[in-house]
């Protein structure tokens, strides 16, 4: 008892640990140079006697180690340029921590490369605009991508309540920063089916929208993006559709503001059949700027870019700037916030990014996302919850900074050190070198002495150097060399990444704007097609409008697969000024091909007393619905063994794998931390089969889930390790699910390697993947019925 009441008197007697909350006499602590720095701890203990603390910089050398006054003050001298860590610590150990970030002041360059996607419209609140807008001018930023929803901005038809938007670009454009706008959602009311991921069922309404836009904005909105990654998620249309819908929105835009810049909605994924169904589509002359978004190693972006560029080429869009509007990187943050180690990663990635991106021939990129961001346990923002800058924020100045007024030069070639990555911005008096090595122990031993230079760190901190006896060591940490223009020779290769020139002459988009409708439910995002069943005329419904203040008349010409039928087409058609003329087209698919991508397009060309004698061009992939047609051989693949399956999940889930009493395969998946996260189980075969005599694999699945947006998807392995797989996937099914694969739909997968010829060698098959990519913490996925098809091919 007596031994009771003593331990019971040492735990009451230990104090409770507590958090140290230390402030500055700077918002959001960010000092300029020369300014002294206050700190305060505002919570401290009332009986403390002393509290010490400790000023790191970004390498983790200690800068200052002293206490703070009894009122709990201390007043530090200025600090240089760079990115800091404060810990303050009393005689109990409670202890606590904050970040300072001294910047220079930094000129806001016109016509910048350097840029940021803000969204402070929507992941701001209002109180807090003109907070965020005077954090990004004194990062230097000239140009940010901001966000809006249309229909918070119009509720109902042609009333407009611009609201928190007005204010959010207002602060923003009184900072001196011109915004580039982007739209990805329609209101309710413009569909019948209240669909907000899918575009109106009358174009006239985002003409509309988007004249009224143009005209509010002008002078203060510079460009609008016409919906973010319209190739993903954000859009459950087809490519066509979102065609007629850009094609509109361009027309409206430019109604209202002539000289206002349009941005084609950004790609997520590489060059795709989407993206080439676009240019099918003749949407070349109706954007201004090239969009593209990237998340990924820096050193693949030149990959990309040639793959985008690439497909330009083949369909000769003109040549036009080129931007990267979102590139960032994702870190797990799993207690809402990033570890010092994760900063030094953020800020570190943001040079190479840039320089990157700018090696693959982009002419402006913004990183995203610059305000603090959570999206499934990942951060992505430069700023923390309370808005203290990540060491992000510094890399993102110390780019204004030194490269903000610059233009990218080109990649500086040293034979001699094949593992130093050289990228050069100049502005024709001063270069300014971005540096680092893919390996370690690396010198840079060009012959500067006697010149006069800088070596900066990616938050900004100067490097004194020894001019007389230079060696610069790299790692894998980039820095900035400053130097008098063309200090250093060296060979400068221009771009990694390149495409032709084609002019912009005779590229007048057509007021005229034709729409094909065929049934959603035929669509099939992953082949990106329209799947019509064998032998049945299907209604297709073709929209005309004519986005003019004049009568158009004009003539159709319809284009169909081989042997495919077409009815009901009124050959001429007289379309009122800003009106819209429907008929009902019925197709009749022919033949037994199962090509994928065969193409219906339709053509409406002006008769001669227009005055826009454009043509007007809509196109469709179709392909016939192999569902509807009937093998002529089917092949089971013995594939349910439990032996047969290796597991594999992303690094924060594991999973196990039985077989039930129908014969399928179960695999039951956990994840217990936050991130990205995907189960692929996968089996490998003890020598590759050859699946050449068959066009398809089909298989049955279900899935437990709580996620919607969850995506079961198949692959296809071959003995170089390429993956191809089934890019978009299939929706979750809580009943059995049929899906039938054609090979010749499967596409590479940009994270395994390339195949040496290029394509999918069906005589060699190595093994096969089914799995999926989720949100949810806990999947049952359930597969069986794995068959090879085969059909007969006229």
């Amino acid at each position: 008892m007596i031994l009771h009441l003593i331990s019971c008197c040492l735990l009451m007697a230990t104090p409770t640990k507590m958090t140290l909350n230390i402030t500055t006499s700077q918002p959001n602590n960010v000092y300029h140079a020369r300014e002294p720095v206050q700190l305060k701890v505002s919570n401290a203990p009332a009986n403390h006697t002393v509290i010490s603390f400790q000023i790191t910089n970004f390498e983790g050398q200690t800068v200052i180690s002293n206490a703070f006054n009894s009122q709990g003050v201390a007043n530090v001298p200025p600090l240089p340029d760079g990115y800091y860590q404060v810990t303050a610590t009393d005689e109990n150990q409670n202890s606590g921590t904050t970040y300072i970030a001294v910047l220079p002041f930094i000129v806001q360059h016109k016509g910048s490369i350097i840029a940021t996607d803000a969204a402070d419209c929507w992941l701001v609140q209002p109180p807090f605009f003109d907070d965020l807008a005077r954090l990004l001018q004194e990062a230097g930023f000239n140009r940010v991508r901001e966000r809006l929803s249309w229909g918070e901005v119009e509720p109902s038809r042609g009333m407009f309540d611009w609201g928190k938007y007005d204010t959010c670009v207002y602060a923003e454009h009184q900072h001196g920063i011109r915004v580039d706008q982007i739209f990805h959602s329609i209101p309710a009311w413009a569909r019948a089916d209240h669909q907000t991921d899918r575009y109106p069922d009358d174009l006239r309404d985002v003409y509309n929208f988007a004249k009224e836009a143009s005209m509010h904005y002008h002078g203060i909105i510079s460009s609008w993006e016409l919906w973010n990654e319209p190739d993903i998620g954000f859009s459950v249309d087809s490519a066509a559709d979102y065609a007629a819908f850009m094609k509109a929105a361009t027309l409206g835009f430019k109604a209202g503001d002539p000289s206002v810049k349009i941005l084609q909605g950004a790609m997520a994924m590489g060059a795709s059949p989407y993206e080439e169904s676009l240019y099918r589509n003749d949407t070349q002359s109706y954007f201004d700027i090239y969009n593209y978004h990237i998340y990924a190693n820096p050193m693949d972006y030149p990959a990309r870019a040639q793959g985008h560029f690439d497909l330009l080429d083949k369909y000769h869009v003109p040549t036009k700037p080129v931007w990267v509007t979102e590139a960032g990187i994702p870190l797990v943050a799993p207690n809402n916030t990033l570890t010092f180690q994760q900063m030094k990663t953020q800020a570190e990635f943001i040079p190479k990014s840039y320089a990157m991106s700018f090696a693959s021939g982009t002419t402006k990129h913004f990183f995203f996302v610059f305000p603090h961001y959570m999206e499934n346990g990942v951060e992505f923002g430069t700023l923390n919850q309370d808005g203290i800058p990540y060491a992000g924020y510094c890399a993102l100045a110390t780019l204004n900074r030194l490269i903000g007024g610059m233009h990218y030069a080109g990649e500086g070639v040293f034979k001699s050190l094949p593992s130093v990555e050289a990228h050069l911005f100049t502005d024709g008096s001063t270069d300014v070198w971005v540096l680092w090595s893919t390996k370690n122990g690396v010198y840079f031993n060009e012959d500067l002495r006697g010149k006069a230079i800088h070596i900066y760190d990616c938050v900004g901190e100067d490097t004194i150097v020894d001019n007389s006896n230079l060696r610069i060591q790299l790692t894998n940490a980039p820095i900035y060399l400053v130097t008098k223009h063309n200090a250093i020779k060296t060979q400068i290769r221009k771009y990694l990444a390149s495409r032709k020139y084609f002019s912009v002459r005779n590229a007048k988009p057509s007021h005229v704007v034709l729409r094909l409708l065929p049934p959603f439910s035929d669509y099939h995002r992953d082949g990106e097609e329209y799947l019509f069943p064998a032998g049945k005329w299907i209604p297709v419904k073709l929209q005309a409008y004519n986005f003019s203040k004049n009568k158009t008349t004009v003539i159709l010409k319809a284009s169909l697969p081989k042997d495919w039928k077409i009815k009901s087409v009124h050959r001429s058609l007289d379309i009122p000024p800003m009106g819209l003329v429907e008929q009902s087209l019925q197709i009749l698919p022919g033949g037994n091909s199962i090509a994928p991508r065969m193409e219906f397009r339709l053509i409406a060309i002006p008769v001669k007393h227009n005055t826009n004698k454009t043509e007007s061009i809509a196109t469709l992939n179709v392909a016939l619905d192999i569902a509807s047609i009937t093998p002529i051989h089917v092949k089971p693949l013995p594939f349910s063994s439990a032996d047969s399956w290796k597991d594999s999940t992303s690094s924060n889930g594991f999973m196990s794998h039985t077989i039930s009493s129908d014969n399928s395969v179960d695999f039951d998946i956990h994840f217990d931390h936050p991130g990205d996260r995907w189960a692929y189980p996968q089996m490998i075969f003890k020598k590759p089969l050859d699946w050449s005599k068959y066009q398809a694999l089909s298989f049955q699945y279900k899935t437990v889930a709580n996620d919607p947006k969850l995506r079961v998807r198949l692959m296809i392995q071959t003995p170089s390790g390429s993956n191809y797989f089934t890019s978009d996937g299939f929706p979750p099914s809580d009943t059995w699910r049929s899906e039938i694969i054609l090979f010749n739909t499967l596409v590479w997968g940009s994270f395994s390697p390339v195949d040496p010829n290029g394509k999918l060698n069906l005589r060699t098959i190595k093994g096969l993947l089914i799995g999926c990519n989720t949100t949810a913490s806990h999947i049952l996925l359930e597969v069986r019925n794995l068959k090879l098809v085969r059909y007969h091919i006229k």
